[in-house]
């Protein structure tokens, strides 16, 4: 039997050449794929990138806690001075201040 040398060559080459532009077509499209994600700032020029304003989420605050008042201060007066003794008083009588002469 004889076995054409030139048709298994040609295949093997075909085989190695399509495995070659279909890993060759795989990185270029990947990286044609990423080359637009770094270039989103040249769209803003010199300008900062557009703020958006949002609404903050409405925020309950809790019930306030309601306490009960303290209790009354307990008063201790001092005990009543009823039997203590009468100090007598050093004072001129009460009257009315006229001097009258006696001539």
């Amino acid at each position: 039997m004889s076995t054409d040398v030139t048709r298994a060559r040609i295949g093997s080459t075909l085989r190695t050449l399509g495995a070659a532009g279909l890993a060759g077509a795989i990185l270029m499209g990947g990286t044609a794929a990423m080359a637009g994600e770094g270039k989103k700032w040249r769209g803003y020029y010199y300008a900062p990138a557009p703020a958006y304003v949002v609404a903050p989420a409405p925020y309950y605050a809790p019930p306030p806690v309601v306490y009960a008042p303290p209790p009354r201060p307990v008063v201790y007066y001092p005990a009543p001075v009823a039997y203590a003794p009468a100090y007598p008083v050093y004072a001129p009588p009460p009257g009315i201040s006229i001097n009258l002469p006696l001539r």
